[in-house]
């Protein structure tokens, strides 16, 4: 069965820490987390990222300089809104990241296939990650100020979308569906810069695999909030109707 694409977040920020809320609109298999990060003084790096106050893992990182290109992911994330949280190992940076949810990947082992990554200086930026039919490939992008028009190549759509206000940083990321062997993701521009680029194919769920897969993950995720103690009765309540399929 072939991936869905779910919804898209993102947030920016000056600073060592960056955070945000993603609300899923159903319940996603897996989150990929895009950053763009520029370190304007000293040297710095992406130290770690959470989704719902668990550790996210880095699939492919690229870097031009000290400016950077991420993509994070979390597989079989907590069900509902949960806050992402994106680390930096230094202050001087400015970080600009997405979230996007997606339906029908596979639900153990490694999800995504080997990352594709570039860096350059120049007007465009292509990358061929390998892939399959029915996947969706991610990407993303982190180039110098004030490129021009970035225009994303054939069969992408633009989910992130993040001009730096101080003309330092332009981020940008996208999906597409999959192809036998490869699927090309590309972006152009005007100007020549300096660029960070990289992809990944989510890999697509077997045909009926998902049948159990989301109970599965509502009974996970109620156990975990029950311990926590950190819910109101009535949420509870509702959260052990949803796992175990007697809503309240």
């Amino acid at each position: 069965m072939a991936v869905d694409f779910d919804v898209a977040s993102q947030n920016v920020v000056t600073g060592g820490t960056l955070s945000w809320t993603h609300t899923p609109i159903l319940d996603p298999s897996i989150v990929v987390i895009p950053v763009a990060l520029w370190v304007w003084s000293g040297s710095g790096g992406i130290s770690s990222v959470t989704y719902g106050g668990e550790s996210c893992t880095n699939h492919v990182v690229v870097a031009i300089g000290e400016r950077y290109a991420y993509l994070w992911y979390r597989l079989n994330p907590l069900l509902g809104p949960r806050a992402v949280y994106v680390y930096s190992t230094t202050g001087n940076s400015h970080i600009m990241a997405g979230c996007g949810s997606f339906l029908k990947s596979i639900r153990s082992g490694t999800p995504l296939r080997t990352g594709n990554s570039g860096s350059g200086t120049g007007i465009s930026s292509s990358l061929s990650p390998a892939s399959r039919g029915g996947e969706m490939v991610v990407d993303c992008i982190n180039i110098e100020r004030i490129p021009g028009t970035l225009t994303p190549g054939a069969y992408q759509t633009t989910r992130w979308s993040y001009d730096d206000l101080g003309a330092t940083s332009y981020f940008r990321g996208s999906t597409r569906p999959g192809a036998d062997s490869t699927a090309a993701v590309s972006w152009s521009w005007l100007n020549s810069k300096n660029w960070a680029h990289v992809a990944a194919s989510i890999i697509a769920a077997p045909s009926g695999s998902q049948v159990i897969g989301p109970m599965l993950k509502r009974m996970r995720d109620f156990m975990r909030d029950l311990r926590q103690g950190l819910l109101p009765p009535d949420v509870l309540l509702r959260r052990w109707g949803e796992a175990f399929g007697r809503p309240i």
